[in-house]
């Protein structure tokens, strides 16, 4: 049996930009950003795969909609499935 070791993905994101939210929420925002995308790797693979570009110098990920009042988790889960999502684009 052959096993091979799982690829390794590195995303790194130099800038996102959060209107409307408190300043103290953005680590919370972050982690929950983090954790939604560590799962959606973990569970769809990379978008496009094996296809999928080793290096992109930008991701334009469509909006996430929240709604008024959402909290941190659900804000950074929303972001993490917009930038997952504009990674196949």
């Amino acid at each position: 049996m052959d096993l091979k070791a799982p690829a390794r993905i590195e995303l790194q994101i130099d800038e996102l930009v959060l209107h409307g939210f408190s300043p103290q929420e953005r680590h919370a925002i972050a982690e929950a950003v983090q954790r939604e995308l560590t799962l959606l790797f973990q569970s769809r693979g990379a978008p496009g795969a094996p296809q999928v570009s080793t290096e992109r110098a930008l991701v334009r990920a469509p909006q996430a909609q929240l709604a008024e009042g959402t909290g941190a988790k659900q804000t950074g889960a929303a972001i993490a499935r917009s930038i997952y999502g504009g990674l196949s684009a």
